[in-house]
């Protein structure tokens, strides 16, 4: 079975720990963490299927710039944006393919990666 990629961006320890589990639920993907944007532009030029970035990474880029970047680079890669921040969230969420608010359960995760799969193509 072809296996694609997915990029986490999340920079709090245990919450990257918990989604990268959730997210090896997903039988068709390799699962790539970063703990920051700039180890996440790192890993840009390798193939991505899907990038899955909180709003909020502390020092530097933050979700939406990398995902601005990662879509430059690679046009065809889908963005899921994950966010407590309500406020951050609304409208003119772009470039994400889907917005996901925290809290958050592995189904949600899942459908979100599933259904930002389904527009990008």
């Amino acid at each position: 079975m072809h296996s694609e990629r997915v990029l986490l961006v999340e920079d709090d320890d245990l919450v990257r720990q918990i989604l990268v589990e959730y997210l090896n639920e997903l039988d068709d993907a390799d699962i790539i963490a970063a703990a920051s944007a700039s180890e996440a532009v790192a890993l840009l030029d390798q193939p991505l299927a899907v990038l899955i970035t909180d709003l909020r990474l502390g020092r530097g880029m933050d979700g939406r710039q990398l995902a601005t970047l990662a879509r430059k680079r690679r046009p065809e890669i889908s963005v899921v944006l994950i966010s407590g921040d309500a406020d951050a969230i609304g409208p003119g969420a772009e470039p994400a393919d889907v917005v996901l608010a925290k809290p958050f359960g592995i189904a949600e995760l899942l459908r979100a990666v599933d259904l930002a799969r389904v527009r990008r193509c």
